[in-house]
């Protein structure tokens, strides 16, 4: 009879954790918000503020003419015409990466250690997470160092 009571209750509590999983799990999907046209998806392999840029130039692109220059509100950002200045760091082999990444239309491609610096085109953003020569990417930002007199 006590083992009856335990399978019964054991079953109950199987059927609540699982009603409760099936409500949680639906409740998710439908606060995600919406990724604007032409977002790349997120990933841990770029850096979320050179996805940003992307999204930022896109638009830019969408709602502007010819003449107009592109200005980013992202600050130490190094744009020149359609490219930014990225490092990207190498998964394995340092060369594998930099020949993927001028294969993407990057240019000024220099290699230290693990790190490529170059400039690659802001539409090929979303290209780079499919590269499997790379460990991560991010923007490269000048940083000078002041010292006091």
């Amino acid at each position: 009879m006590k083992s009856d009571m335990q399978s019964s209750r054991r079953l109950v509590l199987v059927n609540v954790f699982s009603l409760f999983a099936v409500v949680l799990s639906s409740c998710a999907g439908a606060h995600s918000e919406p990724k604007p046209a032409g977002a790349p998806g997120k990933t841990g392999r770029i850096d979320p503020a050179l996805l940003d840029l992307y999204i930022e130039y896109r638009e830019f692109l969408d709602r502007s003419s010819q003449n107009e220059e592109f200005k980013t509100h992202q600050l130490k950002v190094t744009i020149i015409e359609d490219r930014v200045l990225v490092d990207a760091i190498a998964a394995n082999n340092v060369e594998t990466l930099r020949q993927d990444l001028i294969n993407l239309g990057a240019v000024n491609a220099y290699t230290a250690l693990r790190t490529v610096s170059c400039q690659i085109p802001i539409l090929a953003v979303p290209e780079l997470q499919e590269l499997q020569s790379l460990k991560f990417a991010r923007l490269a930002i000048a940083i000078t160092r002041t010292t006091k007199p």
